[in-house]
């Protein structure tokens, strides 16, 4: 595993049974889940933040250079201790944190653990298969998605203040 000087980005080698398994990711933004955050309330002074919280959720950009079964959810789950919102597999024996803003999306689905997972496949590029021609194919984030997003970053803004 190679890590950026900021800690926000990097790139994940796993083998995966026995082929290697590479990935890059970028964090996009990071959320206070659950517990309290303080800042300073902006006095001009010499300030820290304090940040605490019971559960941090990401929205992470991964980019994988090889494509390997679940590769991008061992990953996440495995090599950075970071598993998927969802994902009841790939969390190294850990009990699921899951943000209390995900709750009722997860269990929308009957309550069936693992069958609502946050990942999303926003692009693909490959080459036509006839014509060799380069194709770039885009999904926007579902509305689930969306709507996670947008409590997170209300409960973060409200508990940063």
């Amino acid at each position: 595993m190679d890590f950026a000087p900021d800690g926000l980005s990097g790139i994940v080698v796993e083998d995966a049974d026995g082929r290697p398994a590479r990935s890059t990711y970028r964090v996009l933004e990071i959320f206070c889940a659950e517990e309290g955050a303080s800042r300073d309330g902006g006095g001009g002074g010499d300030a820290t933040t304090a940040v605490t919280t019971a559960a941090t959720c990401s929205l992470v950009e991964v980019k994988p250079k090889t494509g390997r079964k679940h590769q991008v959810r061992q990953h996440m789950g495995l090599a950075l201790d970071a598993p998927l919102v969802g994902d009841t597999l790939y969390r190294k024996g850990k009990a699921a944190r899951t943000p209390t803003a995900a709750a009722p999306l997860l269990t929308a689905s009957g309550g069936k653990p693992g069958a609502v997972m946050f990942l999303h496949s926003a692009a693909l590029e490959l080459d036509h298969p006839v014509t060799g021609a380069k194709l770039h194919l885009s999904d926007p984030l579902p509305r689930t998605f969306d709507g996670l997003l947008a409590s997170l970053r209300r409960q973060t803004k409200a508990d940063v203040k």
